[in-house]
């Protein structure tokens, strides 16, 4: 598997789309502040991209519901993440984005574990050492634009991944630090 390129860590909705309205197969329900499981089911049917990016909390049945969502999962409303709705999300089989979520509990790293594909939290500032050993046991990729710094003992666990980890907004990394994260080619910063 080859990570993308670094240009842009996840799709940009088109702004000139109203919302609710489809656009090259994109949904954007931009307003929804509440959803219930019947309204995840109803936009889980959707083909193509699924953008519900004002919604602040997700039932963990509604999150069950949108799993089945067949592509693209835009969830960067949601501010808070239980393990409960994370587990019932990782099965949903497309790339999901959380980029709203700029904390993550390992528990929830460790529910959304079983998802397959691309996971968007580039909301993430900061990757503490628990938090780490969940990331780097997911197999597919996962994107974490807004960490800006990886220290020597954070880089020693990160080159562990069975995915890959593209860190696309850390900058002054030291030599040592560099040196570290080139004996993966699964963890990618810019140069």
């Amino acid at each position: 598997m080859t990570p993308p390129s670094d240009r842009s860590d996840a799709p940009q909705p088109s702004s000139a789309v109203p919302p609710g309205q489809a656009s090259s197969g994109t949904l954007n329900l931009d307003e929804s502040a509440a959803m219930s499981a019947e309204a995840a089911a109803r936009a889980a049917r959707h083909e193509g991209p699924l953008r519900i990016q004002a919604l602040p909390e997700l039932t963990t049945e509604a999150a069950r519901e949108l799993a089945a969502h067949a592509d693209f999962l835009a969830l960067d409303g949601l501010r808070d993440l239980s393990p409960e709705v994370a587990l019932a999300l990782a099965g949903h089989r497309g790339p999901l984005s959380l980029n709203g979520l700029e904390k993550l509990s390992p528990a929830t790293a460790t529910a959304l574990g079983g998802h397959v594909g691309k996971i968007y939290l580039n909301g993430v500032k900061q990757l503490e050492p628990e938090l780490a050993d969940a990331l780097i046991a997911h197999d597919g990729m996962i994107y974490l634009g807004g960490v800006k710094a990886i220290s020597l003992a954070l880089a020693q666990k990160l080159i562990r991944c069975r995915g890959f980890l593209l860190f696309n907004g850390v900058r002054g990394l030291s030599t040592e630090v560099r040196g570290v994260l080139r004996q993966s080619a699964r963890v990618h910063v810019p140069d």
